[in-house]
């Protein structure tokens, strides 16, 4: 189906990026490849070309996890159109894409500016007062996202639920149901409400798809952006801060800085979000006990974050959930 890979069979996907490049009319002459961490669900290449640094990304068809987790990876084009669209509404937060390809389906974007390590890594090693910063600009961000017009973006390709349902609907929110048939219930309402679509939404916003720069901030991997539910971007930014909380919640002073930042980006509470509590409880899930865990979990961090989610999914609030695990870090 994919013959492009084919024809790359047996060599570095770096080439392939290199041809990708060339197609995309850039001058390779003495470009050189390197492979960049690009998580599950992509490879990603740094490429050094005479006058700049330039980075490809292609999507998988079968992402890096132990299930068998497929999706269409024309979503790198997706993507691509999603960065433009974020681009104009948050033109210094978000990357304009250089190039967008259909055949093989890639998208290229500039280098960030280094250093430009992400949030998380930060965030897991040494959180500090630059982090609460961080996290009132990314508030900022997303609210402009969710009250731009979704007009000119109407009947394109971010009008559509497939990758969204291919990359969190299912795998996620159907497939908690599945592991945890007694919490089937309000995943699955949670669920429904993604399929409402009222703003766009970056889909997979989370502090690992933040860049933080010499000056400022941007926004990466909008691969699953589209015109949904807000919901979705805020419980999966909340998701991330908690457990990064939970991972520093023997340490005072990190555990301080912590809540610090979680209530600088607006958790516990977001008003006009009743069910917020649920999806949270569906993304801790996923990430103790779902198909994408986060691997930086301890086997204690996971009992406690198991115990946090089924809560959540069982009717408790985010504020109670906060007060009993993490009031007395």
């Amino acid at each position: 189906m994919w013959g492009w890979l084919a024809r790359y069979s047996g060599k570095p996907m770096t080439a392939a990026s290199i041809e990708i490049l060339r197609r995309a009319g850039f001058d390779v002459e003495g470009a050189s490849a390197q492979a960049l961490t690009g998580g599950i669900s992509c490879t990603t290449d740094r490429v050094h070309l005479r006058d700049r640094d330039v980075v490809v990304k292609q999507a998988l068809s079968r992402l890096h996890v132990e299930a068998d987790w497929q999706s269409d990876p024309h979503r790198a084009v997706a993507e691509g159109v999603a960065l433009e669209w974020l681009h104009r509404c948050t033109p210094d937060a978000v990357p304009a894409p250089l190039a967008i390809l259909d055949e093989p389906p890639a998208v290229v974007i500039p280098m960030a500016p280094e250093p430009c390590p992400d949030w998380r890594v930060r965030l897991l090693q040494d959180p500090s007062s630059r982090d609460i910063e961080v996290a009132r600009s990314l508030r900022s961000i997303v609210h402009t996202w969710h009250n731009a017009d979704v007009s000119d973006a109407r009947g394109t390709v971010l009008d559509d639920l497939d990758r969204v349902t291919e990359l969190r609907i299912t795998p996620f929110y159907l497939g908690m149901a599945e592991r945890w048939p007694e919490c089937a219930e309000p995943i699955t309402m949670a669920a429904h409400e993604l399929m409402i679509q009222t703003v766009m939404t970056h889909g997979d916003f989370t502090p690992k798809n933040v860049l933080c720069l010499p000056e400022g901030l941007w926004v990466i991997d909008a691969e699953i952006t589209h015109i949904g539910n807000p919901i979705l971007d805020i419980a999966s930014m909340t998701t991330h801060l908690l457990l990064k909380s939970i991972v520093h919640r023997q340490d005072p002073a990190k555990a301080d800085v912590m809540r610090a930042v979680r209530q600088a980006f607006g958790t516990p509470a977001f008003d006009g979000m009743p069910t917020l509590s649920v999806h949270v409880g569906v993304f801790l899930g996923v990430r103790c006990a779902g198909i994408s865990p986060a691997r930086y979990l301890t086997d204690e961090d996971r009992k406690v974050v198991e115990s946090m989610s089924r809560s959540l999914l069982a009717g408790a609030s985010l504020a109670e959930v906060e007060r009993d695990v993490l009031s007395d870090a």
